[in-house]
């Protein structure tokens, strides 16, 4: 059976329940599947002792999280000879508007560029809106950003509209598992 890691840094909780469902999703197709936060790593976690590594990602103010970066510098050696695929989530992967697909990966462009990985599967994952976990400022700035790119009406301060598309999050872990770590290997 092929061992997986999923590592993730969240910011509102969204990338965080994208890298659960990743694992639950790693379990049901028959691998062992392990999830971990990037802020705060188990001294007991070894990446290496991994078939393959997925890492998920969020880009806020256009960067990746800043744990993120850190752990892919610091393990970009292990990252390149290991099968290891990032899942990049951001707003810009719901694509309403023309360039979305490209600023989306220009921000996997610039995390390669910082950390020197270059990873071998990519999946933009949209994210979510979480206005309950806004400040004032952050609530106000959302909202006029979700109305410019057409994402979402008025919800209220505990609402919350999430863009992740389950089926081709699912749909891409599959592929990368069969390709890289086989039931039975």
């Amino acid at each position: 059976m092929s061992d997986v890691l999923v590592l993730y840094a969240t910011v509102e909780g969204q990338s965080r329940k994208i890298a659960e469902h990743v694992c639950d999703h790693a379990v049901r197709q028959c691998r062992m599947a392990r999830v971990a936060n990037i802020t705060n790593l188990p001294d007991d976690l070894d990446p290496a002792a991994y078939d393959a590594l997925i890492l998920v990602a969020p880009v806020h103010m256009g960067r990746h999280h800043q744990s993120a970066v850190h752990f892919i510098r610091d393990n970009a050696a292990l990252l390149q000879k290991h099968p290891a695929a990032l899942v990049s989530v951001s707003l810009h992967a719901v694509g309403l508007e023309p360039g979305d697909a490209d600023e989306a990966r220009e921000y996997v462009d610039q995390l390669a560029g910082e950390t020197g990985w270059i990873p071998e599967a990519v999946h933009y994952a949209a994210g979510a809106l979480k206005y309950a976990k806004y400040d004032f400022f952050k609530r106000w700035m959302m909202r006029r950003i979700a109305s410019e790119k057409g994402l979402s009406g008025e919800p209220g301060d505990g609402d919350e509209i999430e863009f992740t598309d389950w089926r081709a999050l699912d749909d891409f872990v599959d592929d990368f598992l069969h390709r890289h770590a086989p039931v039975g290997a």
